[in-house]
């Protein structure tokens, strides 16, 4: 489009500079023709190189394999995608419990504290899921359990991991309280299992 403009610019200036001289050029100008007109003439008549992919700024992009399909596609974000910067995930954290990012958990160990979770709020706990030498720890949660609401819910917080202890802290939501409760998960030839359990702290539903 700028080759366009400045062809018309050059043409347009050295039709305005031949028209202030007395000559051919000027004498053969009607009555009815403009410089206008005559610049018109000589940009259609320009033979100009054929457009490539004349199709494309006018293409809709509406998807894109980097952005989910419930996000709408704009300026600012495909600006995101091709940024070299690295984006880190910002997860939500629950004020006197702990971080949501439960990333580091791999899934065996996520469907041993899940089955764990759902068992306490069915009341119908699964002694498979602990290590059998450790069962004792199961017996003291249920009757500290057995003092407070039914529990009806549970969130699973971050994980601390270091080279001899995975411990996870979930929390318990009945319709009065909430219990927070670390997990400490170990691996044998089973898989995951639990080793052991602790209260850390109940507290009123309202956070008090």
């Amino acid at each position: 489009m700028k080759v366009y403009k400045l062809l018309a610019i050059q043409v347009f200036a050295f039709l305005l500079l031949s028209c202030t001289k007395k000559g051919p050029l000027a004498s053969s100008f009607s009555k009815n023709d403009t410089i206008q007109n005559e610049v018109e003439k000589k940009v259609n008549t320009l033979e100009w190189t054929t457009e490539i992919e004349k199709t494309l700024l006018k293409k809709k992009v509406d998807k894109s394999d980097f952005v989910s399909d419930s996000l709408p596609l704009s300026p600012s974000v495909m600006t995101c995608i091709a940024s070299d910067s690295i984006v880190v995930p910002i997860f939500p954290e629950l004020e006197g419990f702990a971080n949501l990012d439960i990333s580091d958990i791999a899934e065996d160990s996520k469907k041993v504290i899940d089955s764990f979770c759902l068992s306490v709020i069915n009341n119908t706990i699964d002694e498979t899921l602990f290590e059998k030498e450790n069962l004792y720890t199961l017996v003291l949660f249920l009757y500290d359990v057995q003092n407070y609401s039914p529990m009806l819910s549970y969130r699973i917080g971050k994980p601390f991991i270091s080279d001899s202890v995975f411990q996870v802290p979930v929390r318990f939501c009945s319709k009065k309280e909430t219990m927070d409760v670390f997990v400490y998960l170990v691996q044998n030839e089973e898989g995951s299992k639990i080793d052991q359990i602790q209260i850390q702290k109940v507290g009123d539903i309202n956070g008090n």
